[in-house]
């Protein structure tokens, strides 16, 4: 259910999937824009992901494919030793919006 605020209570918990995204302690997504602003570069970072960060990224992948069509690539780093994955480009709402409906 979401609050007039926009907020939406999590419904997943752990071992509902093979991976698990926690939220940060103020409950938001751990999902955030990193800018360079010397190499003019965007990054969406996911952080706070336990168990298999690789299916997670993969998910991510076909879902943003998906979205915007075989035309746009989608460009990822995963960082397993660090709970992270980096999406190159602005994914923010896009990937928000894929953990909101897996219940995180």
């Amino acid at each position: 259910t979401r609050t007039p605020g926009g907020y939406v209570a999590p419904s997943a918990r752990p071992g509902d999937l093979p991976y698990f995204v926690n939220r940060t302690s103020n409950f938001l997504p751990r999902v955030h824009l990193k800018r360079n602003f010397e190499l003019y570069t965007v990054m969406t970072v996911v952080s706070g992901v336990e168990g298999d960060v690789f299916q997670l990224a993969a998910e991510l992948k076909a879902h943003l494919v998906g979205l915007y069509g075989l035309k746009e690539t989608v460009v990822l780093q995963v960082l397993e030793p660090h709970q992270k994955i980096f999406f190159k480009g602005d994914f923010v709402n896009d990937i928000k919006q894929f953990l909101e409906e897996r219940g995180f």
